[in-house]
């Protein structure tokens, strides 16, 4: 249950900074595909560290490589050796960050 929660917080919180970005821009507001960047990328992130985020390094990584596959996004190429857990979504164009 405790894992839910964390979930549901985490996932209010990303459409708390979509509609924070769109209030802040209003004269260039997210366009589909930036949402759609954002919400997939968002959704990786919330799942990963509610259900992962107090489990050890090593379960984390094994988690956030099991969702990177099925859900076919890939990492950025700058970091090769990199786990989803090494980076955060940014709001401003939906795309991942170290």
């Amino acid at each position: 249950e405790g894992l839910l929660r964390s979930l549901k917080s985490l996932v209010i919180k990303g459409i708390e900074l979509a509609i924070e970005y769109d209030e802040n821009h209003p004269d260039f507001p997210m366009t589909g595909q930036h949402m759609d960047n954002f919400a997939k990328r968002w959704v990786l992130h919330s799942s990963l560290w509610s259900f992962a985020g107090s489990a050890s390094w090593d379960v984390r990584n094994k988690l956030a490589d099991l969702l990177l596959r099925t859900s076919g996004m890939m990492l950025p190429s700058d970091n090769e050796n990199g786990s989803l857990a090494d980076y955060r979504v940014r709001v401003e164009n939906g795309e991942l960050e170290l």
